[in-house]
C-alpha cells in the first residue's frame, strides 16, 4: 500500500513534468455547468491520499467519538508552493480572459472562490456563480488543478489577496506561515489538544486555523470581510474538514448546533413607526454620534 508521502512525492513529479502545464484553455469548448458538489468526491480521494484528513473524518464520523489516533499532520511551507501559485493565478486569469490584476479583481476573485464553494458542495452557494465574464466557468474548469493544490498546501490565498491593490487598499496583511507555525507550537505545547477550543476573532484566509488543525478538532473563525472567509471555507474544505464540517458529538452548547454552512435569515425589518418631530438642537453633534459597528461573519456561515 502506497504511503502518503509516497503519493505525495508522485505526484508532485507528475505536475512538475507535465506538458502544457497549467493548460490554456480552448475557448470554443463547450461544458455544461456540473451538479452542485461535482468537485467533492476528487477533493476526498486526492486528499486522503496525500494527507489522509478526509479519511480520518470519515473514520471519526463513523465511530461517533475521537479516535485513539493522533491527527494527521500538516506541513504548510508556501515557499514550496510555487506550482499551486501559478496554478491559482492562471485559474483567475482565464475566468477574466486575460491578466486578473485589473480593477475588477476582487470580482474575479470572488467568482473564484464561489465556484469553489458551489464544486465542493457547500450550502453556502447552492448555484452556480454568476458569470462575470462569459464563459468563464467552461474556461475555468479547463485550468483548475485541484491536485496541485493539494499536493502542496499552503493558505496561498492570504498571499495573493494581500499583494492586489484592493487588498492593500483594506490593510490585508496575513501573518507569515512561519509565525503562525510558531505562535502555534508555542500556544499547544506538548499533549493531547483535539479537544481544545481555537478561536480566531479576525480569522482572515484561516491561516491561525489551518496550522492549529494540527492539533485541535474545534475551530472557530470570524470575519468583517465576506471574500476572505470564503478563502478560508475554501482552505478548510482541502485541508481541515472539521473546521467546515465540525463534528457533531462534539458539539456541547446551543450555538455550536448551527449548522456550519448555514447562511444566517436576513433580519425582518420592523413595523414602521410614526415619525416624531425632532428640533434641531436635539440632534447630537457629529463627533457625539456613534458610529454603527459593522456585522461580523463567522465560519458557521459557511
Amino acid at each position: 500500500m502506497t504511503s502518503h508521502g509516497e503519493f505525495r512525492g508522485v505526484l508532485r513529479s507528475m505536475i512538475s513534468k507535465a506538458d502544457n502545464w497549467p493548460r490554456k484553455p480552448d475557448p470554443r469548448l463547450k461544458i455544461e455547468t456540473k451538479p452542485h458538489g461535482w468537485l467533492l468526491p476528487v477533493l476526498i480521494e486526492c486528499e486522503s491520499a496525500c494527507w489522509g484528513r478526509w479519511d480520518h473524518w470519515f473514520r471519526t464520523m463513523e465511530a461517533g467519538r475521537v479516535l485513539d489516533e493522533p491527527i494527521p499532520q500538516i506541513d504548510f511551507q508556501p515557499d514550496a508552493a510555487g506550482l499551486a501559485r501559478k496554478m491559482h493565478e492562471k485559474s483567475l486569469d482565464a475566468i477574466a480572459r486575460g491578466s486578473w490584476l485589473g480593477w475588477d479583481s476582487w470580482r474575479i476573485f470572488d467568482y473564484y472562490l464561489d465556484w469553489l464553494l458551489y464544486a465542493f458542495g457547500s450550502a453556502q452557494q447552492p448555484e452556480p456563480p454568476h458569470e462575470v465574464e462569459e464563459g468563464a466557468f467552461a474556461r475555468l474548469y479547463q485550468v483548475f488543478c485541484l491536485e496541485a493544490m493539494i499536493a502542496w498546501p499552503a493558505d496561498l490565498f492570504g498571499d495573493m489577496l494581500a499583494e492586489n491593490r484592493h487588498g492593500r487598499a483594506n490593510g490585508f496583511f496575513p501573518t507569515p506561515h512561519s509565525l503562525v507555525e510558531l505562535m502555534t507550537k508555542l500556544t499547544f505545547g506538548d499533549g493531547d489538544h483535539r479537544l481544545q477550543t481555537v478561536y480566531d476573532s479576525c480569522t482572515g484566509t484561516g491561516r491561525m486555523l489551518l496550522h492549529a488543525s494540527n492539533h485541535s478538532y474545534r475551530l472557530f473563525g470570524q470575519d468583517i470581510n465576506t471574500t476572505v472567509l470564503k478563502a478560508c471555507a475554501v482552505n478548510a474544505y482541502c485541508f481541515a474538514p472539521w473546521m467546515v464540517r465540525p463534528f457533531p458529538f462534539l458539539k456541547d452548547d446551543a450555538s455550536e448546533a448551527v449548522e456550519p454552512v448555514a447562511l444566517p435569515e436576513p433580519p425582518i425589518p420592523p413595523a414602521p413607526v410614526p415619525v416624531q418631530p425632532v428640533s434641531l438642537t436635539a440632534v447630537p453633534s457629529p463627533k457625539s454620534r456613534k458610529k454603527p459597528e459593522p456585522a461580523q461573519l463567522t465560519l458557521f456561515d459557511f
